[in-house]
Formats: C-alpha cells, structure tokens, sequence
C-alpha cells in the first residue's frame, strides 16, 4: 500500500469516527430538550442552560459532521446538470470546483481560528444567567472547517486519480 492509499485510508478514518461521533451530540441535543420538556412542564420548572446547551450541541454536530458528509457525497449540489455527467466530467467538475472549496474551508479556519481564539483570551462567556464559556463551541469551528479540508484533499486525490485514468485509493 503506497503513500497514497495510506493517506486516504487514514483520512477516511478520521472522517468516519468523527462523523459517527458527532451523530452522538444529537442525541445530548435531544436529551437536553425532553429533559426541558419535562422539568417545564411536569415539575413546573424551567432551567435556564437547556436552550443554549442544545444550541451548541446542534451546532457542533453540523460542524464536526461535515467531513463525513463530504466523504458520502451528501453535501447539497445542483444536480440537475451535474448527474448527466460521465464519471470522468463529474471528477473534472470536482477537480476545478475544489478551488472555491479550499478557499471557503480557508477562511473558514482562519477565521474561525480567530474567533475562538479571541473567545479564549477575552474569557467570552454568553449573556445568559448560565453564562457558560463560548471558545469551547467557537473552537469547533476551526477543527470541523480543518475536518473538511482533509476529506476535501481525498477526494481531489481520488478525482485526479479518476481524470488520469489511475485506479482510485480506497
């Protein structure tokens, strides 16, 4: 197994666990709102750091859960002209696309970078009675957005494969 192969298996890995992973940050976000649900409305007491803890659970699933969509193919596209596409024009289509994907995910991690950072150093918390610290949920973005351009590295690897005509790493 070249290089190559290795990188792509590992990636696929990574990709794997995380997204099965953040799959299980649904269920807390679920938990969080039943048990809010019930407190409210059977005991009459409403808790104040449910709705923002479900806030960040959600969000971080969507974050987190990107590389595993890009490796299923899952991400939204217009396929109305995409589909009658050969397997070969779909990965040259891919291949010129990913260019506006790595300048998205670009930002994405440098910006985000200094989002979370700034969190971090200014001990951000939200307005909440709860108050609790926001780096922790800023920070996701960076390493989902990081995430991402490792799966989006695959599967540039495997379209070139595909447009040179090369069996394609799995």
């Amino acid at each position: 197994m070249g290089f190559t192969s290795r990188f792509v298996k590992i990636i696929d890995g990574i990709s794997e666990v995380t997204g099965k992973l953040a799959s299980f940050l649904v269920l807390g976000s679920l938990f969080t709102v039943f048990y809010e649900i019930a407190m409210r409305y059977v005991f009459n007491m409403s808790q104040s750091w449910t709705f923002e803890m479900s806030t960040f659970l959600f969000g971080a699933t969507f974050v987190l859960a990107g590389a595993y969509a890009l490796k299923y193919d899952a991400h939204v596209r217009i396929d109305i002209f995409y589909m009658r596409l050969s397997t070969r024009n779909k990965a040259l289509v891919e291949t010129i696309t990913s260019i506006f994907l790595f300048a998205f995910i670009g930002v994405l991690i440098w910006k985000g970078w200094e989002f979370g950072w700034r969190a971090l150093v200014l001990n951000e918390h939200t307005d909440s009675a709860w108050a609790p610290p926001r780096w922790p949920i800023k920070m996701v973005i960076p390493v989902g957005a990081f995430l991402l351009l490792l799966q989006g590295i695959v599967r540039l690897i495997r379209n070139i494969f595909i447009l040179i005509g090369k069996k394609v790493p799995e």
